[in-house]
């Protein structure tokens, strides 16, 4: 129970720092089990990658506290930009998350970047 309860308060703090780290026209959502969606419009490649890799940071750099102690985090996240062929929102959910599974495969704590014809990293 102490456990999960730890893991709540650790959503919870990464939901906090993640929103503070957001402008505030930005959408941000739990997806999924302990999957995040973060919407940032009006923003091209580097935009993305710059809050992305602010997200990243502020959530790593810091370790979270809760009654049961500090707890070291991290957070990977998966990139992926509408463009003239990703006009639904399936597809574009589908590229962000095989950015997402690529970070953790390449060691998670990490931003990957993917579109249609650009595929970048920032660790």
């Amino acid at each position: 129970m102490q456990l999960h309860q730890a893991g709540d308060m650790v959503l919870c703090e990464v939901a906090r720092r993640v929103t503070e780290m957001l402008r505030p026209y930005d959408s941000f959502g739990r997806y999924g089990g302990e999957e995040l969606l973060i919407v940032l419009p009006e923003c091209d490649a580097t935009d993305a990658l710059t809050i992305a890799e602010r997200v990243r940071s502020g959530i790593a750099d810091q370790p979270i506290t809760t009654k049961f102690g500090l707890i070291p985090t991290s957070i990977s996240l998966g990139v992926a930009m509408a463009d003239k062929e990703t006009l639904l929102f399936d597809e574009l959910i589908r590229r962000a998350d095989g950015a997402l599974y690529q970070a953790k495969k390449e060691g998670r704590n990490r931003v990957v970047f993917v579109s249609a014809n650009l595929r970048g990293e920032v660790t």
